[in-house]
Order: structure tokens, then sequence, then C-alpha cells
């Protein structure tokens, strides 16, 4: 369920601003956005683990390979959309876009 909450998470980074305009702030609006999502996923993930009984350096380990998760997922995200085949597509259509 919290690994579902994070994928979410970059679906909405990516629907939020499909373009990537290069605008100053869009890191800044990425790391925030991701923050919030992630915490709220691990949060999430918490309140289910404490039925389980679980010492709490296993749910700490968890929580950290969450969140490891999480940051693997907008890492390839960027990465995929940082592909040069997808950088020159997006700049045909602004270009097309600003005529």
């Amino acid at each position: 369920m919290a690994e579902y909450k994070v994928s979410q998470s970059v679906r909405v980074l990516e629907e939020q601003n499909p373009y990537w305009k290069g605008e100053r702030d869009t890191w800044a609006a990425i790391r925030d956005l991701f923050e919030c999502n992630t915490e709220a996923a691990v949060s999430e993930f918490s309140d289910y683990v404490v039925s389980f009984n679980l010492r709490s350096s296993e749910i700490d380990t968890k929580l950290q390979h969450l969140r490891e998760h999480a940051r693997n997922l907008l890492e390839m995200k960027a990465r995929e959309a940082a592909d040069p085949g997808r950088v020159l597509m997006r700049m045909k259509d602004r270009y097309i876009t600003s005529l």
C-alpha cells in the first residue's frame, strides 16, 4: 500500500509538470512534493505496522527501505525524463507552440 502511494506520488509529479519547463523553482517544488508524499506514505505504513508487533529496529529498517524505494523511483523517472530523445521532442514541441 505504501509503495503504491509512493508510485502514485511520482505520477502526480509527472502530471503536474509534464514538460518540465525548467523554471527556477521546479526542483524545489519537486523536492517539497516528494518529501510531503513520502512522509505521508511512511506515516500510513507506520500505522499499519503497529498491529504486527514487530521490533522497533525491524520497523525502522522497513521505513528506511520505503524511503529509499521512493527516492529510487524519483531518480528513475528523472533519468527517464532526461533521455535525449525525449528532451529533443519536448524542445520541438515548445518551439512549435511558441510560434
